[in-house]
């Protein structure tokens, strides 16, 4: 059965929405070559002679750690010693204690405050280093908001829309940003090299030991620029035409094959409309929020593949039934006879007439397919419609429907 495709990804999204509800503790066995668990902790009497790996929905390392440290979890907090390199990644990542070695982390939202012996690579949403933190070698950091209060030994290297520097460098900066701004608390050593398009904010109280020396970012000319729009349009009046013609082709094999799975959606359709549209809202939503907290695990990633390849379907095949159930409700007010496949084509003819509509278009195609998926996720709930070829009599009947 068609429909059947979209079960994995129901219980999926509800266990999702019951998870921050449910609170859980996991007390792994440290000695372990991966801890895994709800909550991990590694207490602060506690010192691992060994590579630390932890895979969590929160770890918190307060002890020491004489290894390598690799962390995947949506909030990662160190505030004990690690002997070693430190990779971390996660919603929120917080260092307040000691890293020996280099650290890198990638995460939505970095604070440190904490002591790094090499060097510091972050990529983030926000990034923001205190003034009670220390790198003692080269600072390498991009994101939207990155702030730079901490004391850096080298030279940092940073990218970002907003960049503030107000610690203390040893070296140069390299800085990219579309606003930098240099506080008055910092002292650069060496000389500021910027790319952007608005002059660098340096308070008068600054101390650069070099020149600064801005740059504009390089525009690309293009020789046929006046003529764009036209390719543009041309482009996209063949990729709806290409993708008229897949659907046309796969539309007419879904109506052969699974005629009562077809039938047994549209009912969803009619019934209720606007809840169909609903559960697709929620499909769309929630189930790539699933997928990526999935992927932060090693045993989740075949799961996580397997959901992304579901609904990545399903969105396609989606609208065709929303086509189908259009072409049936022409039928019905013509008073012509009812079957699928007459009726899928003239919902397709529809379909592609109103997206050739300027900006009406993309709102029908976005409607079409959360309609869509929503009936085939209650038609999915709803119980089995049989095998994919169901019995003879249908067959039967899906041959009629191609002649």
């Amino acid at each position: 059965m068609l429909s059947s495709c979209l079960r994995p990804l129901v219980p999926a999204v509800a266990l999702l929405a019951l998870h921050g509800a449910v609170p859980a503790w996991a007390d792994p066995s440290l000695e372990n070559e991966v801890v895994t668990g709800s909550v991990v902790v590694l207490p602060a009497d506690r010192i691992i002679d060994r590579d630390y790996v932890a895979i969590a929905e929160r770890v918190d390392i307060a002890g020491t750690v004489n290894g390598d440290v690799h962390v995947f979890a949506r909030q990662v907090k160190l505030s004990g010693t690690v002997n070693g390199d430190l990779l971390a990644s996660g919603a929120t990542v917080e260092i307040i204690g000691t890293v020996s070695q280099n650290a890198r982390v990638v995460a939505g939202r970095v604070s440190m405050s904490g002591t790094i012996g090499r060097n510091l690579s972050i990529a983030s949403w926000d990034a923001a280093l205190d003034p009670r933190g220390t790198v003692e070698g080269a600072l390498f950091a991009a994101g939207k908001t990155v702030r730079v209060d901490a004391s850096v030994g080298r030279t940092v290297t940073v990218a970002g829309d907003t960049v503030t520097l107000g610690g203390s460098v040893g070296g140069y900066v390299n800085a990219a940003a579309r606003a930098l701004e240099v506080a008055s608390t910092a002292k650069i050593a060496g000389h500021v090299s910027y790319l952007g398009q608005n002059p660098p904010q340096i308070h008068p109280d600054a101390q650069i030991g070099g020149p600064v020396n801005r740059r504009d970012i390089p525009t690309i000319q293009i020789p046929w620029a006046d003529q764009l729009d036209q390719v543009w349009q041309w482009l996209g009046v063949g990729l709806l035409l290409t993708s008229a013609l897949s659907t046309l082709v796969l539309g007419v094999v879904i109506v052969g094959l699974f005629p009562r799975s077809v039938e047994r959606t549209m009912e969803q359709l009619s019934g209720n409309l606007l809840q169909s549209g609903g559960i697709g809202l929620l499909l769309c939503i929630l189930t790539p929020v699933l997928i990526v907290m999935l992927l932060l695990s090693l045993f989740g990633l075949p799961i996580a593949l397997v959901l992304l390849g579901v609904l990545a379907v399903m969105l396609y095949v989606a609208r065709i039934f929303t086509m189908t159930w259009v072409g049936r409700g022409i039928q019905t007010q013509l008073g012509w006879s009812r079957p699928t496949t007459p009726a899928f084509i003239i919902g397709l003819v529809i379909y592609y007439a109103l997206r050739l509509i300027p900006v009406f278009g993309p709102v029908v195609g976005v409607v079409a397919t959360l309609v869509g998926l929503g009936a085939v996720a209650r038609a999915a709930v709803a119980g089995d419609h049989g095998s994919p070829l169901e019995t003879p009599r249908h067959r039967r009947f899906a041959a009629r429907e191609f002649e």
